[in-house]
């Protein structure tokens, strides 16, 4: 696999290359020659943006808490695979595939949500955003948030930014590509799948994008809105 030829690879050159996509904390790099992963890398304490001084300072003298996102995000994915158990199919969310050392220091190697032609996938909120998404895409979307509640994922961060529409093994679904985890301290939200519910709840009631989606938290399902469904239903 891809993942394993790159994790003898060591360092992966990254320096000089332009992200993909850059948050606060991460940059998301695209490796040459393997179309179908990307790597999530840390960055460096200058570059990192709106992090407190006290934060920092606590980074700097004990370094490992700048990787608790590796750690939360690989206890939310593993925690989905078993919750899988015999469902088939990727999951609702982006694959892990390991980590590789890095010329910016250690990365996450993750895959990339294509589209059937390879390119990386719309986001949801560019569907909504453009005007397409339609009935086949609200099916697709109240499917995304059926295993979600279903696999009792924990999402940090549910916004449309971070909601891909892709083709995997020729299935077309959405896919949760980052805010992936507990982000407390204390993962209770993680233990206790009621408190889950209840946060997705509200994350999912966030996403409807005034005036293109409503969410109906009876159901857990989100619709159109009347003045859309009678010409795209």
């Amino acid at each position: 696999m891809a993942s394993d030829m790159l994790i003898v690879e060591k360092p992966l050159q990254l320096k000089g290359q332009q992200p993909i996509a850059h948050g606060n904390r991460r940059a998301i790099y695209p490796v040459e020659d393997h179309p179908g992963i990307l790597v999530k890398v840390l960055l460096s304490a200058s570059a990192q943006r709106r992090v407190m001084p006290a934060k920092r300072l606590l980074r700097q003298l004990f370094p490992s808490l700048a990787y608790r996102f590796l750690f939360r995000e690989y206890a939310c994915y593993l925690r989905a695979k078993i919750a899988q158990s015999d469902d088939s199919g990727p999951l609702p969310i982006s694959e892990l595939r390991g980590l590789v050392q890095t010329d910016l220091g250690l990365g996450m190697i993750v895959e990339n949500v294509c589209d059937r032609d390879g390119n990386p996938g719309p986001t949801l909120r560019r569907l909504l955003a453009s005007g397409a998404f339609d009935a086949r895409h609200l099916e697709l979307l109240n499917n995304f948030v059926r295993r979600i509640y279903t696999l009792h994922i924990r999402a940090n961060d549910l916004n449309p930014g971070n909601i891909v529409l892709g083709h995997r093994g020729g299935v077309e679904q959405f896919v949760l590509i980052d805010g992936l985890g507990d982000s407390h301290l204390i993962p209770v939200r993680s233990w206790a799948r009621w408190m889950n519910t209840r946060s997705l709840n509200r994350r999912f009631a966030a996403l409807t994008n005034p005036g293109r989606l409503v969410w109906d938290v009876g159901t857990r399902e989100f619709r159109l809105p009347q003045s859309r469904e009678g010409t795209a239903l």
